[in-house]
């Protein structure tokens, strides 16, 4: 048995603490957790909930008998992906180079850790313009890519705006990528600085940023994200996670990165990393919020679908009404732009949109693009 145990994804220290008293006299943790029902659910750490693998896959199985077995494969799957690239961070394999092309940071600066991905190793003008408008909010960039190698004319696109540019050899995603960009600042000393998780997964100059860090350097939460959600349990969506200094330094932030575990599955990442986050954070007594709060928005939702009934079909009014839970970021992207959020989420263009509004970009994009237009000839 090497240091992570038989399979890196079952803490037996966390479930011990969690189910001593349902665990029979002479039963392991592990024939504790095998034998759970779908009624009863148990999780094999503290980042994954089983509740949440039920709803978002178990009961969509064409079997749903099948679940125990499905459930067991997919961890076991995940096992073996997450015991190679946790052995990677362990080893100091992720990163493949690092360089300091830009600005260190002052005092109290923000350390923005972005995660990026692009197929051709280079990086897109959307891109640049989230890290200008990042920089403008007094960020200084620690720009993580999955990219191993950039040519030189990308790499130039890239001097002066960021602080390191670095290279990885990862697999584990957004948050395979922010787990090395924490590591790394804590290995080069840098403290006292608050953190922003972000990535290329967002357009993020729809909108001025300004809003949304003013709400961040409050002092009202200690984590802000941009929107909060509630599919399956209040989370804050983890394109963009502002952390305070204050958080960066407390025992919450640095234990759940040691909790944290690679994985490649993207229910598994949604479910342990961006909904395990949260469920962490707030299990601790950590003050978390958003800039834009689901509520709010389904209130301003309302307004706009009343006036225009033939936008208002049945789908939206039982969101409006609390019925059905939503993904705000990607469903009700239209009304958010409204409300000055200033993020439009990539995956708009190729998710099935149950709130058929896709075609709202083009009146959207319209609009701005004559306002830009006459705003040059000024």
């Amino acid at each position: 048995m090497d240091v992570v145990g038989p399979n890196i994804l079952f803490d037996i220290s966390y479930y011990r603490d969690t189910y001593r008293h349902d665990i029979p006299a002479g039963m392991s943790c592990l024939e504790h957790f095998c034998r759970q029902t779908r009624d009863d659910p148990r999780n094999p750490n503290p980042l994954f909930s089983t509740q949440q693998w039920h709803e978002t896959i178990g009961a969509h199985l064409p079997d749903r008998a099948a679940w125990r077995s499905a459930l067991f494969r997919t961890l076991g799957e995940e096992a073996r992906f997450s015991r190679v690239e946790h052995m990677k961070h362990e080893n100091g394999e992720v990163i493949v180079a690092d360089q300091e092309i830009g600005r260190a940071p002052s005092l109290n600066q923000p350390i923005c850790i972005f995660a990026h991905h692009d197929v051709h190793d280079d990086v897109q003008t959307y891109v640049l313009n989230y890290l200008d408008a990042l920089y403008e909010q007094g960020c200084r960039i620690v720009f993580l890519t999955n990219s191993k190698t950039m040519r030189p004319e990308t790499q130039s696109k890239l001097e002066g705006r960021v602080w390191r540019l670095v290279n990885c050899d990862n697999r584990a995603r957004d948050f395979g990528l922010y787990a090395t960009g924490v590591g790394l600042i804590d290995r080069l000393g840098v403290a006292g600085h608050p953190i922003v998780l972000t990535n290329d997964s967002v357009v993020g100059t729809m909108n001025s940023l300004a809003p949304l860090f003013e709400v961040a350097r409050s002092g009202k939460f200690d984590i802000t994200g941009a929107v909060d959600a509630w599919l399956h349990v209040w989370h804050i969506q983890s394109f963009f996670i502002y952390c305070t200094a204050d958080l960066v330094a407390d025992e919450a932030w640095k234990r759940f990165w040691q909790a944290y575990k690679p994985h490649h599955d993207r229910w598994f990442v949604v479910n342990s990393h961006e909904f395990g986050f949260s469920r962490w954070m707030t299990g601790r007594g950590v003050r978390m919020g958003a800039a834009w709060k689901y509520e709010d928005i389904l209130r301003r939702a309302g307004k706009e679908w009343k006036a225009d009934s033939t936008h208002a079909p049945d789908w939206r009014s039982r969101v409006i009404k609390g019925e059905i839970p939503t993904n705000p970021s990607i469903e009700l992207w239209d009304v958010m732009l409204k409300a000055g959020f200033p993020f439009l989420k990539k995956a708009i263009f190729t998710t099935p949109l149950l709130a058929n509004n896709l075609l709202e970009i083009c009146n959207i994009l319209s609009v701005r693009s004559r306002s830009e237009g006459r705003r040059s000839k000024m």
